[in-house]
């Protein structure tokens, strides 16, 4: 059956509608995007911009967004909002801040397949030299919640697809991506392909359940976002 290309994108935390739209515009013209997975989108007028596009939006406040193409798939749930961790922790810049998710089900119009999935964002500064613990009890929090929800989530769905910000570069020796991936057992790490990464880590991977995995790339967008955006095309097993 037909698959479909996803995309995940932190966008720079306040960026308007003039810095993001002729990246929007490229995701889904050229890159054929149908899914859009979307962190940081704190500005109200982005959302109005996705409408624009005639994109669904899912949204959680302060920042989390699953977008998707209306010709191509159709809710069949509300949103709802995930929390991540019970523990909560401090922002960069000192706000108190907990981890929360966007949760939305599809159904894919070309195969009639059910899809379950979630745009998250976990603590930074994970894999500093002076790890602050609140962020490491954080993180480990959520890498079991992700194990709980996928498998709840299998129960109704043929696949769950997460993506977002992990905060985790895992080519670096001194992270928690070893306990990260032992918590969120029966979710397979989906990596952008390592020839694109050159010196820039802040590149975003996806976790899947139930889907084939076919080719990846990743999109420099304009500063001041500091991300890149990792897209990828799945398929339905």
């Amino acid at each position: 059956m037909s698959g479909f290309t996803a995309a995940t994108w932190n966008v720079f935390n306040g960026s308007t509608p003039k810095n993001l739209e002729p990246s929007l515009k490229h995701l889904l013209h050229r890159k054929n995007v149908g899914l859009l997975f979307m962190q940081e989108m704190t500005n109200d007028d982005n959302l109005a911009m996705l409408a624009d596009h005639d994109l669904g939006v899912a949204f959680v406040r302060p920042q989390y967004v699953v977008a998707w193409k209306k010709d191509e798939w159709v809710p069949v749930q509300h949103t709802r909002k995930i929390s991540l961790a019970e523990t909560t922790f401090h922002r960069v810049g000192g706000a108190e801040a907990s981890v929360d998710a966007c949760l939305q089900r599809l159904r894919h119009r070309p195969s009639g397949k059910v899809l379950s999935a979630m745009s998250y964002h976990t603590p930074a500064h994970v894999q500093v030299a002076n790890k602050p613990k609140n962020r490491i009890a954080a993180l480990r929090e959520v890498a079991t919640r992700w194990k709980a929800i996928q498998k709840n989530e299998m129960k109704h769905v043929d696949a769950v697809l997460f993506a977002g910000d992990d905060n985790v570069d895992e080519r670096l020796r001194h992270g928690p991506w070893g306990f990260m991936l032992k918590h969120a057992t029966g979710l397979r790490q989906v990596q952008a392909p390592k020839a694109t990464h050159g010196k820039v880590i802040k590149i975003d991977d996806f976790r899947e359940r139930g889907l084939t995995v076919g080719s990846g790339w990743v999109m420099n967008v304009p500063e001041p976002d500091d991300h890149r955006v990792h897209g990828h095309h799945f398929g339905w097993r």
